[in-house]
């Protein structure tokens, strides 16, 4: 797989889909050796980020952090999902809401990915 080329290609597609939308940004930058690409933007007041890499989808970052996600929120109780959201009303990315509420130190990304 010629990953360079492959988020080239999902960035173009990106911006030609988004680039006209409120706060609209695209990176791709060096993660762990995997060339992610991130698009956000602001539509009819909702934030959106797209996250691809040239890797199958469940082993992507994004889609493994929801998967454990999805596992803490089943474990836990409203109030806890409350928090989550409480946190992110206030800016914080939802891994940053997790690791905050799980007490994760470090990196709240790979942290949750190594939470059990």
């Amino acid at each position: 797989i010629n990953a360079p080329v492959l988020a080239n290609d999902f960035a173009n597609v990106l911006q030609l889909n988004f680039e006209a939308q409120t706060d609209y940004s695209l990176s791709q930058k060096a993660m762990r050796g995997i060339p992610p690409v991130i698009a956000r933007f602001t539509y009819e007041d909702h934030k959106f980020e797209i996250f691809g890499q040239p890797l199958p989808v469940e082993k992507q970052y994004a889609f493994r952090h929801m998967q454990i996600e999805y596992k803490l929120l089943q474990e836990n109780d409203e109030f806890f999902r409350q928090q989550i959201i409480a946190l992110k009303l206030k800016g914080l990315s939802t891994e940053e809401a997790f690791a905050k509420l799980l007490s994760i130190k470090g990196d709240p990304y790979e942290g949750l990915l190594l939470h059990k």
